[in-house]
């Protein structure tokens, strides 16, 4: 018979070898790139392929096509772009539903998919895609929430989650400032609002209360997308 876990850390350990929920995410973010890839799945669809399909444009958006704030989340550039965002979300995404459950995790990938999309809006993106800003929010979130268990987490998950999780986020924030072509207003916009549902979620087996307020945002995220289409 084995242990029952007692401490945050030994939970969260044990929570996380069951958590596979993020291969879904995983799959889907496959299956959209080849239906809108076609043949050319390795080099990615075409410029004109992205944008028809939901590729994030500020004028188009102007115009009324909300859709793209959230379509705009699934697509990839080409298969590298995506299997490096694809391997993002599994390991995040894995440690998330462990620490949250797999319904907050979604909640803060799409809130923060959401506040990265606004970002590039309003700087006048022309053609964004890619997962980038809700993977970035993700990471934010369980940065902050490292620090907000910090006297419950002093093992390897505590410094993980504070110090390991940070450095690699903000060189890759860094990476993109020096980087052309890389959609940096998304990377910050969905890093700040993962800050902010980091500090506001808690963890799997606390209230639930959050859940229920992170819905409203998320409901409207979806309506937009399904009344603009």
């Amino acid at each position: 018979m084995e242990p029952i876990a007692t401490s945050l850390e030994d939970k969260i350990w044990d929570a996380h070898a069951k958590s596979y929920q993020s291969w879904i995410l995983v799959l889907v973010l496959f299956a959209v790139h080849l239906w809108v890839s076609r043949v050319d799945w390795i080099w990615g669809a075409s410029a004109r392929q992205l944008l028809s399909s939901g590729a994030l444009n500020a004028q188009r958006i102007d115009n009324g096509e909300l859709w793209r704030l959230s379509a705009s989340l699934l697509l990839h550039g080409d298969l590298v772009h995506l299997v490096f965002n694809a391997l993002a979300v599994l390991a995040l995404g894995r440690l998330s539903q462990a620490i949250f459950g797999w319904f907050r995790s979604l909640e803060i990938l799409y809130l923060s998919g959401l506040a990265g999309a606004f970002l590039s809006w309003s700087m006048g993106a022309t053609r964004t895609v890619g997962a980038s800003g809700a993977i970035f929010g993700l990471l934010a979130a369980l940065c902050v929430f490292g620090w907000k268990y910090r006297d419950e987490m002093r093992g390897e998950l505590g410094d993980l989650l504070r110090r390991r999780l940070l450095f690699w986020g903000s060189v890759n924030l860094f990476v993109g400032l020096i980087i052309p072509n890389i959609d940096n207003p998304s990377h910050f916009g969905g890093f700040i609002c993962g800050c902010l549902l980091g500090a506001i979620v808690g963890h799997r087996w606390d209230k639930m209360w959050d859940r229920i307020l992170l819905a409203f945002p998320c409901i409207l995220g979806i309506w937009c997308t399904i009344a603009t289409i």
